[in-house]
């Protein structure tokens, strides 16, 4: 479930001019350095965050949108805002709202278009079939295709939510400036016909630091490590 650690590497490898970057010369005060270093710590996480969400092919995103908080009595806490994948495609969904469907068109030279069907289509077809009330066909066609795409939206849901749990199985243990007992927390602000269903708009994981450290240190197996992280929806 988790991923390898060569990509562990790799990601962090693409981060480590970010770290880099924001170290402040020697001269400052020493007094500051924990705070500089939580917030290059923070930093580097949401730019993990970023290029997982922009690679992933579950959630459609902002490149940039990841926000970090820190919160003394909590933790680390990184936001995002994103749609599903197939939520995207509405207009597909509105043509069989209609009945419309589409029809396929092959141009001479090679091209396929696949063009929204329109109501001179809808007469021939029920011209050619000889059936001007097939409306319970129709409607059985919609909702197949309402079934699957709610089926679809599913899995990239699910698919999606584990991401977010590898990755924190992966990189939380990389706040090491986060104190025993706090949380490494991932929101997300979620939009889109599959969480208006559901009535639900906020996704939140979070996992303890010190269970993060413990699987990194392989003292806590993965799967008791995923049961502690919590998931909550509302």
């Amino acid at each position: 479930m988790a991923a390898s650690g060569s990509r562990r590497v790799g990601i962090l490898a693409v981060t480590a001019a970010l770290a880099g970057a924001l170290i402040v010369p020697q001269e400052a005060p020493a007094v500051d350095e924990p705070v500089r270093k939580m917030a290059r710590q923070m930093d580097v996480m949401t730019e993990i965050i970023d290029h997982m969400l922009v690679d992933s092919p579950n959630f459609f995103v902002r490149r940039d949108d990841v926000r970090a908080i820190y919160i003394a009595e909590f933790g680390a806490v990184f936001s995002f805002g994103a749609t599903l994948v197939q939520d995207d495609f509405d207009f597909e969904f509105k043509q069989w709202e209609k009945g419309g469907g589409f029809r396929v068109e092959h141009l001479p030279d090679g091209t396929t278009l696949i063009v929204p069907r329109d109501d001179d289509d809808d007469d021939e077809s029920e011209h050619e079939s000889g059936n001007d009330n097939d409306d319970d066909s129709d409607g059985g066609d919609s909702r197949n295709w309402r079934d699957r795409r709610e089926r679809g939206q599913e899995r990239f849901y699910k698919r999606g939510k584990t991401e977010f749990v590898d990755l924190l199985l992966d990189y939380g243990d990389t706040m090491t400036t986060l104190a025993n007992g706090q949380w490494v927390a991932i929101v997300g602000q979620l939009n889109g016909e599959y969480f208006e269903r559901r009535k639900f708009s906020r996704v939140v994981l979070k996992a303890k630091i010190d269970d993060l450290r413990a699987h990194a240190a392989g003292k806590l197996n993965e799967e008791e490590t995923v049961k502690r992280i919590v998931v909550e929806e509302y």
